[in-house]
């Protein structure tokens, strides 16, 4: 058992070592040298020889530590000692954590990846789809199609959808113990729903800097292409704007057609996705951008006054991340916020919460920023 001294020991590396009364047990030795690799300066070239050296290392960090801290040690390693062939090599990258960052660092890497290195590429990515997908789909489907509590009418001749569970519940005072059985003098039908929310316009800033935002953006817009009756449209932008729409089925091939970096261009962008519009009423644009415009401000405000004032719902997101909210122009979101506009970081998780509040014509405005 780890006691305080032992801890601070790892925390502070070798130098901290007391020659006459070692600290450490085999176990932590080994943990403080798989550190030592990427942190301790005297020790970094440890890593940076052959693959096999790597390989083994990658091994014996899951043996020591649980998945989220792999995830960080991985990203530490590639950034501090610049190991690209732990992207490069399919065999090594096949045996990295999948996550968010991971992912986000391939597509950034896509156009100098060996062949044989992309298919590996798209196995790992694929990965992650599945797992965000699996988390995602049913909150998302749920907050589509969600009922507000109790969205039932008392009926005598049931007609529609039956909501069972308050039907029973009502009706338990006449149970019947002889025949064992629950006779309803009323049931409770579903209300007809109506969403107030048809089309959904997702605008995704593809700058450096948004790297993760456009991995979960892509993918959210994925899983919302599978809802039925419900029309998802994604438009990825830099200074050029590209609409993916229609690889919305193939989310591997999607996400290999961003290109990330370059300059930002959200006036044009948005400019674009107003021709998308038919039915204004009905559609909610999402902006997800840190808001630092390249263009004239006063053109991207101007499109957004136009969409507002044609009954489009506008929603600026600075992010959809884990990672917290990000280095965004606040003076431009000062001025969102000025028109009523949320304008706000979301994570994954939380993004479910807001289609369920645009699904049933909520008011949103209060999430605002400062």
């Amino acid at each position: 058992m780890e006691t305080h001294l032992q801890r601070w020991r790892l925390i502070l590396g070798a130098e901290a070592a007391q020659e006459e009364s070692p600290l450490l047990d085999k176990n932590q030795l080994e943990i403080d040298a798989l550190l030592a690799s990427i942190y301790d300066a005297d020790n970094m070239g440890a890593l940076n020889g052959s693959s096999p050296q790597i390989s083994k290392w990658l091994g014996d960090i899951r043996k020591y530590f649980p998945t989220p801290v792999v995830r960080i040690l991985q990203m530490d390693a590639f950034e501090r000692l610049d190991l690209k062939q732990m992207i490069l090599e399919p065999e090594l990258l096949a045996s990295l954590e999948v996550n968010v960052s991971l992912v986000a660092t391939l597509l950034q890497l896509k156009d100098v990846l060996p062949e044989e290195t992309k298919d590996t590429a798209k196995i790992v990515i694929q990965k992650l789809i599945e797992q965000l997908k699996k988390e995602l789909a049913r909150p998302m489907e749920q907050a589509y199609r969600g009922r507000i509590k109790n969205n039932s009418t008392k009926s005598a001749f049931p007609k529609g959808k039956i909501d069972w569970k308050r039907t029973i519940l009502t009706n338990l005072k006449n149970y019947q113990p002889r025949e064992n059985l629950i006779i309803p003098q009323h049931f409770y039908r579903f209300n007809a729903y109506t969403p107030k929310l048809s089309r959904l316009i997702l605008a995704v800033d593809q700058s450096g800097s948004m790297a993760n935002s456009v991995v979960h953006a892509s993918i959210i817009a994925c899983v919302l292409a599978g809802i039925p009756s419900f029309k998802t449209n994604l438009v990825v932008f830099d200074t050029d704007v590209i609409d993916l729409t229609e690889q919305l089925m193939d989310p591997v091939s999607l996400l290999f057609s961003v290109q990330l970096g370059g300059g930002t261009h959200i006036a044009k962008a948005l400019k674009y996705c107003e021709s998308l519009i038919s039915h204004p009423a009905e559609t909610t644009v999402i902006l997800i951008s840190d808001l630092f415009e390249g263009d004239l401000s006063d053109n991207m405000f101007g499109i957004i006054d136009k969409l507002q004032s044609g009954g489009v719902k506008f929603v600026s997101l600075l992010s959809i991340d884990n990672e917290g909210i990000p280095s965004y122009d606040k003076k431009n979101g000062r001025r969102l916020a000025a028109m009523g506009i949320p304008s706000f970081a979301s994570t994954p998780q939380q993004f479910p919460k807001l289609m369920a509040a645009l699904f049933n014509g909520q008011d949103i405005s209060s999430a605002t920023i400062s």
